[in-house]
């Protein structure tokens, strides 16, 4: 099955907002037999869809996954395109699977995300802790018409991005820890890493690994006698929506990213 007749299939039965027979979802272009074997394949991933031979389906909840059907459509800009956006269930490092698509020439604004990393990257070497489904785990792929010497830039609005969107959708007091921690009562709750690929005196790509540390329970963090580990959901109390948190932020730095181009390199540091 083509990703593209899933997703209509997954659209339909969304904008239902209720029953939908099963001969409405044929107009995909599907058989009613194939329908079916779709709608248990949804279910299989962690969709709950209800079945009834009269009524036909009806979508009930979406599996807490940040895959490119829960992300994209809750944004509001079109800065990551669903052919760029990859998601995988486990992944060594998403940075380094980034560099790897750079490498090979995919597109500007390029996204690889993960539901948990086996060999997760933090600064100097450092690991990052990656614990399935509980955080956000992105690397974003630039080609910016950028001197190299303006790479360093590129963390510093990451990390004003991360912050702002921390703030604007979980209400929490986050603070930068110049120039990659994103901090909430100085408990380290995101970290980003910036990798880069250059020519001469220009940038050929680079690579923004943002991690977060959303619904992570503290038996899951990393012992770190300085700015200990936290989460959004240790700060707040509650659980956080992990994929309105992700489209946020692709959001504010699409924004803040064209803002950054045309010039805008004092309001960033303001």
């Amino acid at each position: 099955m083509k990703n593209s007749i899933r997703d209509e299939l997954l659209k339909k039965l969304r904008q239902a907002n209720g029953w939908i027979r099963g001969i409405d979802l044929t107009n995909s272009g599907i058989s009613r037999a194939a329908v079916s074997k779709h709608i248990h394949r949804l279910q299989a991933e962690g969709y709950r869809i209800e079945t009834s031979p009269r009524r036909g389906y009806r979508f009930v909840a979406a599996p807490d996954l940040l895959t490119a059907n829960e992300v994209l459509p809750l944004m509001v800009s079109d800065f990551i395109l669903p052919e760029n956006y990859h998601h995988h269930s486990i992944i060594g490092s998403t940075n380094s699977a980034a560099r790897e698509l750079a490498d090979a020439g995919c597109p500007h604004a390029t996204l690889v995300v993960a539901e948990t990393q086996s060999a997760g990257k933090g600064r100097k070497g450092r690991d990052w802790a990656s614990p399935k489904g509980s955080g956000i785990y992105a690397s974003l792929i630039l080609r910016p018409d950028l001197p190299l010497e303006d790479a360093p830039t590129l963390t510093l609005l990451a990390a004003v991005v991360t912050v702002e969107a921390i703030r604007s959708n979980c209400n929490l007091p986050a603070n930068i820890k110049w120039p990659n921690d994103v901090l909430i009562n100085s408990n380290k709750v995101a970290g980003i890493l910036t990798e880069v690929s250059s020519e001469i005196d220009r940038l050929t790509y680079a690579v923004i690994g943002v991690g977060i540390n959303v619904n992570t329970v503290s038996d899951d963090l990393p012992h770190r006698p300085l700015f200990p580990a936290g989460s959004l959901a240790s700060a707040g109390g509650h659980h956080y929506d992990r994929a309105h948190l992700l489209a946020s932020w692709i959001d504010c730095f699409a924004t803040e990213y064209q803002q950054l181009l045309n010039g805008g390199r004092n309001r960033l540091m303001e």
